[in-house]
């Protein structure tokens, strides 16, 4: 039945493109994130408690549970290689002429 559906890489590569963009927002943040230690300390008292890592966004510091890219290389490395993967995905898919495309 999924051989006959014309549609397949159009949804393929819009599910690669929402996972992608979830794996961004959660990895672009992440960058930012600094041990409490470099954190201003009335920011700090206003953190949870046991928060391992802080970034400011937009003015606010919000605590970060992962840790920094220091602490945790790995898990940031698997995001990292989520996003490069969906891209490429979607990159290859387009130029094989399959789903949507991104050239005329």
């Amino acid at each position: 039945m999924l051989h006959n559906f014309k549609y397949r890489w159009h949804v393929a590569q819009i599910a690669v493109i929402v996972v992608t963009m979830c794996a961004f927002f959660f990895w672009a943040p992440w960058l930012a994130a600094v041990p409490l230690a470099e954190v201003p300390p009335l920011q700090v008292a206003v953190l949870p408690v046991n928060c391992p890592a802080a970034s400011v966004s937009h003015g606010m510091w919000t605590c970060h549970w992962m840790g920094t890219v220091k602490s945790n290389p790995w898990q940031f490395s698997l995001c990292s290689a989520v996003i490069v993967g969906g891209l490429a995905f979607l990159l290859v898919s387009s130029f094989m002429g399959r789903g949507f495309r991104f050239r005329k």
